[in-house]
């Protein structure tokens, strides 16, 4: 349903343009020529080349810069045409356009709508009028219902086209596509079935001492708690971790247990990961009299995404 890219001559383009400045004039068009020559498509055209029939149309201009314009042909003529001319009420040629195959064909026993949608530049299309609005069949727009060509499952995933339209089928296959849903089979839909499906995205753990949960979006946390050696107001180390995190999406946090009778200032925990698999750690009591003891603890919590 892609809107005809045709060319405006510039006899069409005077049309259009007032005398008095950059406003656009008023044009009708009443007629559509067909043709079924070869021949180079050109602004300086003033007739169709080899033109064997001219036809009375019908039209309108349907929105977002869409000229939609359709003629009927029920006479008991046979031809295949390649090229047509679109020409206002005066006589000028207004439009013209051709290619190296059929456009389409008309059969003897047959007759024939010629249906065309053409796009314009910005503003163009609302100051063209047609002398006969008898018979239209326009596409839908922005601004108006209208005929609409269906999206398939691809193109509404794809989310690009702005010419087809949804069904309620493609919708959810594209919304499903987006956010990477695969749907159970109904005849697969059993407990084995859910569980296996739920168990990669939730998966818990203890290695060495460290816990760990691995949820949906490969999202990790792993934490646990750290015994200090004491006897020093500053003491470092380094923690294993069971699994690695991506580079850069680690977020650690640590707090200190001080015994309930301790009396110190407010310790701190400094926390940083390496390599994305090693937990570095600084606790400090802040108060350079005052030392750790042997036993004390502080906790940590570390939750990022699990490395590939």
């Amino acid at each position: 349903m892609s809107a005809i890219q045709v060319t405006l001559t510039r006899a069409g383009l005077a049309a259009l343009i007032a005398d008095e400045g950059a406003a656009f004039s008023p044009a009708v068009i009443t007629q559509i020529g067909l043709t079924h020559a070869a021949f180079t498509v050109a602004s300086t055209l003033t007739a169709l080349p080899g033109e064997f029939k001219r036809l009375s149309v019908s039209g309108e201009a349907a929105g977002d810069d869409v000229l939609h314009i359709i003629a009927l042909d029920d006479s008991a003529d046979i031809y295949a045409y390649s090229g047509f001319g679109i020409y206002l009420d005066d006589g000028t040629l207004f439009a013209v356009y051709g290619q190296a195959d059929d456009i389409a064909g008309k059969a003897e026993v047959s007759a024939t709508y010629i249906v065309t949608d053409i796009a314009l530049g910005a503003g163009q299309s609302a100051n063209v009028t047609f002398g006969d609005t008898t018979i239209t069949n326009p596409p839908a727009t922005t601004t108006r219902q209208g005929v609409v060509e269906l999206a398939t499952n691809a193109e509404a995933k794809a989310g690009v086209d702005a010419l087809r339209a949804l069904t309620p089928a493609a919708a959810k296959s594209a919304v499903l596509d987006w956010i990477g849903y695969t749907p159970l089979d109904e005849a697969d839909f059993t407990g084995a079935a859910v569980l296996a499906l739920i168990t990669p995205m939730l998966t818990t753990g203890t290695t060495n001492g460290v816990e760990w949960e691995r949820g949906a979006g490969d999202v990790l946390r792993q934490w646990g708690q750290i015994t200090l050696t004491g006897g020093t107001n500053v003491e470092t180390g380094t923690l294993p971790l069971p699994h690695a995190f991506q580079a850069g999406t680690w977020a650690p946090s640590g707090n200190l247990h001080f015994p309930p009778q301790s009396n110190w200032h407010n310790g701190t925990v400094i926390l940083r990961v390496e390599n994305g698999d090693q937990l570095v750690w600084t606790a400090d009591t802040t108060d350079i009299g005052h030392q750790f003891q042997a036993g004390q603890t502080f906790s940590f919590s570390i939750i990022g995404r699990i490395a590939a």
